[in-house]
């Protein structure tokens, strides 16, 4: 059961079914519709523009993880589900960067297309 005193906190995330033991998430968008005011002869009006889905986390470099599992991922299907009981979805998704590495840690970004809730 969902922890209503909890404020969104991702503890599960899996990639391609998957479980990826994380230690932290540094930070995460969701994606989704951004809207920009515009002024005309007419009067004022907005664009619209698709924002991208964005996480980044640290994941523990061990024996079932190695600094090269993540490089070259693309077409993931992530999933993450919050402490909250809310879980999203995304799919295409990518790995932009997985090459920092800091306290035995590696850092792993992944942008994709904006998240679906999964209810």
């Amino acid at each position: 059961m969902a922890n209503p005193h909890r404020i969104l906190n991702v503890i599960d995330l899996q990639i391609n079914g998957k479980p990826i033991t994380h230690k932290e998430i540094s930070s995460l968008a969701l994606g989704g519709f951004e809207r920009v005011s515009e002024n005309s002869a007419s009067g004022v009006f907005f664009k619209q523009s698709l924002r991208p889905f964005k996480i980044a986390f640290t994941v523990p470099i061990g024996e079932d993880t190695k600094i090269g599992d993540f490089e070259e991922m693309d077409n993931i299907t992530l999933v993450l589900t919050a402490d909250t009981g809310q879980s999203y979805a995304v799919s295409n998704a990518w790995v932009e960067n997985a090459d920092e590495i800091s306290s035995g840690n590696l850092s792993v970004s992944i942008s994709g297309n904006p998240a679906i809730e999964v209810k």
